[in-house]
């Protein structure tokens, strides 16, 4: 303990008067012991700063601002005492609030309990639930999912926690929230669209609120209202269809399924099926961030079904084009992409010019730079490649041409309408 060396000469040598300020948790278990044998020498105060939450909240949150209440009362429930991890949390409110002025107090709320939460998480990993467990937890599973064996839940604590905190699940809204903290930054025209959606539900009010009061047949009494309860699960759906999420359907059909009724829950998506009208994105559920809790294989199936009947595939150009222009891609794009042939490509090369032929080739190429491009990428980018190869071979002026794009073509022998041959690389 070299410093505490340092310390005894300033003060015995020197006459100084030290104050030193330690955080012992960050010494290892050797350290700390000598630490405290040693102090207890040169120390003549020893002052240990341990606030409790509640503390801990009244000192790291500024009253001045217009969540302070609501802040406070989430850090108390998830018990931290950090400072620094309060006023990080409360520097990210601070910037979801100015992104969110004019949205529903709601929303708000639902971001800083959902900001608290991601920050605890990613600061304080050995206390807090890890980030990736919060992110596939969803509360109503529990009455679903069965531990088998009796086996001991080794997530039971974070359950607990999760539970107290009145924490269900991320949305949409959340994930954006959470990629902003991941990030260190909001994707501002992100987060706002998200809450734009999240306000459109909202809005529906009580329809939204049908489903909630369902599960709470389920959860708050021992009550003997079996039927009571299942006819309400169902009712609820249909009357609030046009709030119901395909997670919170999957939910519902699971449940039902738990008691049998397989063929009220195949009634319900149909009726959920039919009484949706959604672009074609909806039914795609790849192409959503809550994938893996939409869990019912029925719904799963149907939602394929759909999608399948109303997916009008987009116009390969257009999608070249979008990535040329620095767009991001998706799997749908990919796939598409991915699907097309050596031939298909030439067609479109050939068919296209000027500005519209140069966003084409530089969308087309542009998984040439990804350093970690995934195996549809590369399958895209041999696939042109080869395409142009072969455009290459029809003309010196192509083979020119393509070799501008970085493409070279085999050696072959060209012929011109007056016969001759060239030769060329």
């Amino acid at each position: 303990m070299n410093i505490l060396g340092l310390v005894s000469s300033l003060k015995e040598e020197k006459s100084c008067k030290v104050v030193i300020i330690l955080n012992q948790d960050a010494l290892s278990k050797e350290d700390k012991k000598d630490f405290t044998a040693q102090i207890e020498k040169i120390a003549d105060t020893i002052i240990t700063f341990d606030p409790t939450p509640e503390e801990a909240a009244e000192i790291g949150i500024d009253k001045t601002t217009k969540f302070y209440s609501w802040l406070a009362e989430c850090t108390q429930a998830l018990g931290i005492v950090n400072i620094r991890v309060i006023k990080k949390i409360e520097a990210f409110c601070r910037r979801a609030y100015e992104i969110l002025p004019n949205h529903d107090t709601r929303i708000f709320n639902q971001a800083v309990q959902t900001l608290a939460l991601v920050v605890y998480a990613k600061l304080q990993p050995s206390d807090a639930p890890p980030l990736e467990f919060i992110k596939t937890y969803n509360h109503f599973s529990s009455f679903i999912d069965r531990q088998k064996d009796n086996v001991e839940d080794q997530n039971s604590r974070f359950k607990a926690l999760l539970r107290r905190y009145n924490f269900q699940r991320f949305d949409e809204f959340d994930i954006s929230l959470v990629e902003g903290v991941e990030r260190g930054f909001f994707d501002e025209d992100a987060v706002k669209h998200q809450a734009d959606k999240l306000q459109e539900t909202l809005n529906l009010g009580d329809k939204a609120n049908a489903l909630k009061q369902a599960w709470g047949l389920v959860r708050d009494s021992f009550d003997d209202n079996q039927d009571v309860v299942l006819n309400n699960m169902v009712e609820s759906v249909k009357k609030s269809v046009r709030a119901i999420s395909p997670v919170d359907l999957s939910e519902a059909v699971a449940f039902l399924k738990e008691f049998d009724l397989g063929e009220q829950a195949r009634e319900l998506i149909k009726f959920y099926i039919d009484n949706r009208q959604e672009e074609s994105g909806f039914w795609n559920l790849n192409n959503h961030s809550f994938l893996n809790l939409v869990k019912d294989p029925d719904v799963k199936s149907v939602f394929d079904q759909k999608f399948a009947e109303v997916n009008v595939p987009r116009d390969p150009v257009l999608i070249l084009k979008h990535f040329s222009e620095g767009g991001g891609w998706n799997q749908e794009d990919l796939d598409r992409l991915a699907g097309l042939n050596e031939a298909d490509y030439v067609r479109i090369f050939k068919r296209l010019r000027g500005p519209d032929l140069k966003g084409a080739l530089n969308g087309a190429l542009v998984f040439r730079e990804i350093a970690n491009a995934d195996d549809c990428m590369e399958s895209i980018t041999r696939t042109v490649e080869s395409a142009l190869r072969q455009i290459g071979k029809e003309s010196l002026i192509n083979a020119k041409r393509v070799k501008n794009w970085g493409i070279k073509t085999e050696k072959t022998e060209i012929k011109t309408d007056s016969s001759e041959t060239f030769h060329q690389e």
